[in-house]
């Protein structure tokens, strides 16, 4: 009888158990795969290798499937990832990259990149089909990568166009060449501006 008891009252209380998924990873927190990505609370988390270790990131903040314009999330303040790996011991890069376009348009928009060897006979293309921006704040669109095999390669070469080569934003390619000692980089654009921003730009006197 007591354990019919004991079942019936598991029972109810079940449903009043959190969902553990729809906990937000703790930044710095362990995980258990590399590229792994988790959605809560309108961010999305990211599994980076630190050294020996895996662990999520900050996350970026989700542009909702609903609408495109701009969210007026405060944008994050500029600081590395945590958990990034050494760049003098391994071949990992991990990035931010933040693009402001005055007019919030960023429908189609994706960015080309690439290994980018010293001769440029062995670059390397990071995606066959461009990489997405993962979603909008105040600053504009953003997205994190995290970029394998780079022993062999100096920098990180990138072009910011629409759709497949449609047309693109500055008609130079363009350069991530700043690590800092874990291999992290976050950069800033802003439309025709040729320059690659490492700190948060002024946008209110750009194009």
């Amino acid at each position: 009888m007591k354990l019919r008891v004991i079942l019936i009252a598991l029972l109810f209380l079940a449903p009043l158990t959190p969902s553990i998924s729809a906990t937000p990873p703790k930044a710095g927190a362990i995980c258990s795969k590399a590229g792994v990505t988790k959605n809560s609370d309108g961010k999305k988390y990211t599994c980076v290798k630190s050294g020996k270790k895996l662990v999520w990131n900050k996350g970026i903040q989700i542009k909702s499937a609903a609408t495109n314009k701009i969210s007026n999330s405060p944008s994050p303040t500029p600081s590395p990832l945590p958990g990034m790996q050494t760049q003098n011991s391994n071949d990992v890069r991990n990035i931010i990259i933040r693009y402001h376009r005055p007019s919030g348009d960023y429908a189609g928009w994706n960015i080309w990149i690439w290994r980018n060897s010293d001769d440029n006979s062995k670059d390397s293309p990071i995606s066959s089909s461009g990489i997405n921006f993962e979603g909008v704040d105040s600053f504009g669109a953003g997205v994190s990568l995290t970029v394998t095999g780079m022993r062999d390669f100096k920098d990180i070469g990138f072009i910011l166009r629409q759709g497949d080569w449609i047309t693109r934003d500055i008609g130079k390619d363009r350069f991530i060449t700043n690590f800092d000692s874990r291999g992290f980089a976050e950069i800033w654009l802003i439309q025709g501006d040729e320059n690659v921003y490492t700190s948060k730009p002024n946008t209110t006197s750009k194009p």
